[in-house]
């Protein structure tokens, strides 16, 4: 029989609090430890678990598991359990034991991590080198209000011990347990993060990241442009350094050490403020989240800060006498003389960057205006004056260094089309005498030209509404079907705006006709119906069936299991029909009094097949409600503009 097991936490509770929890406040940071420490242990596979959607945050757990050489029991206990154990002064302290990488971690600290953002950590560990299997939990409010045991520190809980386990599945698992996280880390913008504080790619082919069982995402899509790779020739000479460029990479010295380097500009702004710098990384490991090395204001093109991320390898900095690096590393000293060099140089590189970038985008515009067919086309069709005084409307924006290439081509085209309707051609002839557009002046454009568009939409919306009070009469007055079946069929958007861009189809009506008769959903079986205004509208491969009964009457149980029947044996025909081009069916019935004579919850069953029930009042109330909210939403833009409140009546 084994013998009781016992393991002990060298570490006091204040330490836990100031360099656990107060330090690694995030998921990423926290996480990202736990895969150093993976990376130190010579895994080649991490793979770490996010709570799923489905899970109250409250009871949700993070798993990191990696098939690393795991620890033996004595080395849970010296090493693990032993904060501030390091390498320091031991043989080869700064390679991995078996694929001797260059080490992560540094400080013996990453491992309670975890507690920024969990209140308990359950580490399952098998050597590799003995085969055993040690399970231990670490419990934040227990170490805090433990008192150490007779020097050996404070007791941890054993929850498993086999010295026989077997070494086939070595490596280490981590729960995090109890979360304190406010709220569920996303897992498109955790693999995204974690793959930025990360050089994999660069410099391992024998270590991945799985995120939820996905790769950590490839940071080569949308990219604008990729510095050293993408300097001109002129702009290459005048960097007298630069030794190689590999790739997007280029090597160059700072000083007397070598760094390497690559600074992307993305074509939209990066949204998320952490991605968004330069990062500095020591062999595979960020040291310095992403910053801009203290850059200040006044500089040309500073712009394009929301649309760089950039990455810096520094090895030297980790291998310094003195230690440079935040607890954290997410933190350099720059102020000390040993990395006082590169900081002056990522603040040099980055300025030039940004005046190349802004060089090249105003560039860019140029040609966009003058020789492509963005704008040439309708430019060609004006007379030769009218095109003069439009030229020189548009090229104060070619040198708006706020303004992306993007949005150039917007703002462009919306004045192109305020000349073309004949519209505030006074303020354009200004601004083209003036010969600059300033600021005020294009907002004042701008804005006019919203609201000239935001009339024209209004006026298409009062349009709709006014269809739908001629609707409203019609049924009221009990008007013939055929009327309010032509009516909707005219304006199928009344059912729903989904649905705008649906119109009549008669060409299967007698398929159709058929399949009725099929499903007994006839006259002679539905005498409600008989001349009922059914209506069928297409488009593209989907085919909505309108079925209407006469306002008045009551729709019933019959009637809705023949309708079921009906919109069943049409998608029936077309599953068995794979050549038609139909693969879609929706159905609708309208009805007077529809929850009389039915269950609600028959008619609820029937919307996972695509098939709804209306009754008049309904369709009338949401047809009318929905474009009258996105009349009021038009005014809500433009609140003093007397155009607009003459359209809501106001």
């Amino acid at each position: 029989m084994t013998e009781k097991k016992e393991l002990f936490f060298n570490v006091d509770s204040v330490i836990i609090d100031h360099l656990g929890i107060q330090m690694y406040q995030g998921a990423v940071p926290s996480v990202a430890e736990l895969v150093a420490n993976a990376w130190d242990a010579d895994a080649e596979n991490v793979g770490i678990t996010l709570p799923s959607p489905d899970v109250n945050l409250n009871d949700a757990e993070i798993v990191v598991q990696d098939d690393g050489v795991g620890m033996t029991f004595e080395e849970c206990q010296k090493q693990f359990l032993h904060l501030g154990y390091r390498r320091r002064g031991r043989k080869n302290f700064d390679l991995s034991p078996e694929k001797e990488r260059l080490v992560l971690g540094r400080k013996g600290i990453g491992k309670i991590a975890g507690f920024g953002i969990a209140k308990r950590i359950q580490v399952e560990t098998v050597s590799k080198k003995s085969g055993e299997l040690t399970t231990f939990l670490l419990d934040v409010d227990e170490l805090r209000a433990a008192d150490e045991d007779e020097g050996r520190g404070t007791p941890v809980q054993v929850l498993a011990y086999d010295e026989r386990y077997g070494v086939q599945r070595h490596g280490t698992t981590i729960t995090l347990k109890d979360l304190t996280l406010s709220r569920r880390p996303s897992s498109d913008l955790f693999a995204k993060s974690m793959a930025r504080r990360f050089l994999l790619r660069q410099e391992s082919n024998d270590f991945q990241i799985l995120v939820n069982n996905e790769s950590l995402p490839e940071d080569d899509t949308d990219i604008n442009l990729s510095f050293p790779r993408d300097y001109s020739a002129e702009e290459r000479e005048r960097i007298g350094n630069l030794i190689h460029v590999d790739g997007e990479w280029g090597r160059e010295m700072v000083g007397d050490h070598e760094v390497e380097w690559r600074i992307r500009f993305f074509n939209n702004t990066i949204k998320e403020p952490d991605l968004r710098g330069i990062s500095v990384f020591a062999g595979v490991k960020v040291m310095q989240a992403p910053f801009f090395f203290d850059l200040s204001g006044g500089v040309s093109g500073q712009h394009g800060l929301q649309y760089i991320s950039g990455q810096i390898r520094a090895d030297f900095i980790d291998k310094q006498k003195d230690d440079h690096i935040a607890p954290e590393r997410q933190r350099v000293d720059w102020d000390h003389p040993d990395t006082r060099p590169l900081r002056k140089w990522g603040l040099e590189r980055m300025k030039a960057l940004l005046v190349i970038l802004a060089n090249r985008q105003e560039a860019k515009k140029q040609r966009m205006l003058h020789n492509s067919d963005v704008f040439a086309p309708r430019l060609e069709r004006l007379e030769a004056t009218e095109r003069r005084k439009l030229l020189k409307v548009l090229k104060p924006l070619e040198k708006m260094d706020s303004m992306s290439v993007d949005q150039f081509e917007s703002v462009g085209n919306s004045i192109i089309l305020i000349w073309e309707q004949g519209l505030l051609k006074e303020l354009m002839a200004e601004i083209a005498n003036s010969g600059s557009l300033e600021a005020a002046k294009l907002v004042n454009l701008l804005v006019e030209a919203d609201i000239l568009t935001s009339i024209q939409i209004a006026e298409s919306v009062k349009t709709r509404i006014y269809a739908i009070a001629q609707l409203q009469e019609r049924i009221k007055s009990r008007d013939i079907e055929n009327e309010i079946r032509d009516h909707i069929g005219a304006h199928p958007w009344i059912i729903s705006p989904q649905w705008a861009t649906f119109k009549v189809e008669s060409s299967i009506k007698r398929l159709l006709s058929k399949l009725a008769n099929d499903a007994d959903f006839t006259p002679e079986k539905c005498p409600d119906l008989d001349g009922r205004a059914d209506l069928t509208l297409v488009s593209g491969d989907h085919i909505l069936l309108l079925e209407f009964m006469r306002p008045g009457l009551t729709l019933d149980r019959d009637h809705i299991q023949r309708f079921e029947t009906y919109v069943d044996t049409v998608s029936d025909h077309m599953a068995a029909n794979t050549g038609w081009k139909y693969r879609q069916c929706t159905g609708y019935i309208v009805a007077d009094n529809i929850h009389k004579r039915i269950s609600p919850r028959k008619i609820e069953s029937l919307v996972d097949r695509r098939m709804f029930a209306l009754d008049w009042d309904t369709l009338l109330i949401r047809a009318t409600s929905q474009w009258q909210e996105s009349l009021e939403l038009l005014v809500a833009r433009n609140p003093d503009d007397q155009r607009l409140k003459d359209l809501l009546g106001e």
